[in-house]
């Protein structure tokens, strides 16, 4: 491929893909900044997109299995209890049929109401791009990660000298999905565009919640040198509150030389829900429980989302090395100390960051636990101290709220769990994970009950 002549200082690859129509929303908005961005800068700017609204017959393909699965146990059951209880095995195997073929049903019903209600909003995979010449892939049944993958390698080959940005959009849950991509999805896309594009992204702008997440960062460190993730909840963009002016954070790079400064700016732009008079309500609820129901309104309507800025360099090659002897260490004290494995337990419980308790805060983790030793396991302590400080390197921008301050990074507790209901993958996927860590995780929080309790929630996860 012949290099333009015209090289523009910022170009953008962008990947939002949705499962849901009322979520795709999202995607006709997000073109809105990209071409207000585009006529503001003009020739200084080229943003491509990869925008995937799931097509209606897809989504009944995908969701028929556990629908089928969950309606044929529900029926099962019903069946047994009401031949238990004195029906006819003709009456109740009708029951049991009926209630089977009731779930599959109203799945299909589901899905054909939604499509109908958003039936302005096109289905599939677009390519939207601010260049004349456009981009088209070469084939017409390319799925999100493979429009990610070619988009960025054309970028990256395309415009050498340009400073390069990844922008993912959609719904995520650290390592497992990531911007309506599975995790591994997400991770092998971007390393893939990275190899046939000849260099790395300087900036991946990660628009998704629980973003800044150590497992999936360290995987990512080899498409990108900095990144810009939400550590919670990331606040809705796009919508009507339009809390994260998408266009002004993707400009910041123009203002800067340097893509550790760009991140820098643009992790603060991406803030800017913080600079107000007073925090909103929801500041004073834990993070774990701010997607009950009694809470959602208020989240949406407001927030005070961490935001960060990472060097993933320095979180592959120093954060990564502390944790893994931080591990090795870890293990064994908890081993053989009922206190340290009683302060493992606590610190997990103190600084969880999702509803299922599954995402953690490393630092304040990690803090909890060398405060907790006090003179004991001095080897430790120190390894946990160097852990923070290691820490504090890799986080070079953040915003966080002063109620519930986050120390910018989590990790997973139950990386096997499926608790999120669109495409996911475990966050142990990849396999360069330091080992000791791991291991320590899966000796500390993976017994034989949570083992069983993924199973199932795994199962159930499949149905919905």
């Amino acid at each position: 491929m012949q290099v333009r002549s015209h090289q523009p200082k910022l170009v953008v690859t962008s990947s939002n893909t949705f499962w849901d129509s009322k979520e795709a929303v999202e995607g006709q908005l997000v073109q809105d900044d990209f071409l207000g961005l585009k006529d503001s800068k003009a020739d200084q700017v080229e943003i491509g997109a990869a925008i995937y609204n799931e097509p209606l017959a897809a989504k009944l393909r995908r969701k028929a299995p556990g629908a089928v699965g969950t309606g044929v146990g529900a029926g099962l059951v019903a069946g047994a209890v009401a031949f238990t209880v004195g029906m006819s095995l003709p009456g109740a195997l009708f029951l049991g049929g009926a209630l089977a073929l009731s779930r599959v049903v109203g799945m299909g019903l589901e899905a054909l109401a939604e499509r109908w209600k958003f039936k302005d909003i096109p289905e599939g995979l677009a390519l939207p791009h601010t260049s004349q010449q456009g981009f088209t892939l070469k084939s017409d049944g390319s799925s999100p990660s493979d429009a990610l993958q070619a988009l960025g390698a054309y970028h990256l080959k395309e415009y050498p000298s340009s400073f390069q940005v990844l922008h993912m959009n959609g719904h995520g849950h650290g390592a497992k999905a990531v911007a309506g991509l599975s995790g591994d999805e997400a991770r092998k896309a971007a390393l893939e565009a990275v190899a046939a594009g000849g260099r790395k992204f300087d900036v991946a702008f990660y628009e998704t919640c629980y973003g800044s997440n150590f497992e999936f960062l360290y995987g990512q460190a080899g498409a990108a040198d900095f990144a810009v993730a939400f550590e919670d909840q990331a606040p809705k963009s796009n919508s009507y509150t339009k809390r994260v002016p998408v266009d002004e954070i993707l400009a910041v790079p123009l203002e800067f030389t340097s893509p550790r400064e760009a991140a820098q700016g643009m992790a603060a732009r991406a803030g800017a829900h913080f600079e107000r008079d007073e925090p909103p309500a929801i500041s004073k609820v834990p993070l774990a429980d701010r997607l009950m129901p009694e809470h959602r309104d208020k989240f949406f309507l407001n927030t005070d989302s961490t935001v960060v800025a990472v060097d993933l360099q320095e979180l592959q090659a120093d954060l990564a090395p502390q944790l893994d002897k931080v591990g090795r260490l870890l293990v064994s004290a908890y081993r053989e100390s009922p206190e340290v494995k009683n302060l493992v337990h606590q610190a997990r419980r103190k600084n969880k960051v999702d509803e299922v308790g599954d995402l953690v805060d490393m630092g304040g983790f990690l803090t909890d636990i060398r405060k907790g030793l006090g003179e004991r396991e001095p080897e430790l302590a120190a390894a946990i101290g160097s852990a923070e400080r290691e820490l504090g390197e890799t986080i070079i921008g953040k915003r966080t709220g002063k109620d519930f301050p986050l120390s910018g990074l989590t990790f997973h507790t139950r990386p096997n769990a499926i608790t999120f209901r669109r495409p996911a993958s475990s966050a142990y996927e990849n396999e360069g994970l330091p080992k000791n860590w791991v291991g320590f995780v899966e000796e500390a929080f993976l017994g034989l009950p949570v083992a069983l309790s993924d199973a199932m929630t795994n199962l159930r996860s499949r149905s919905i």
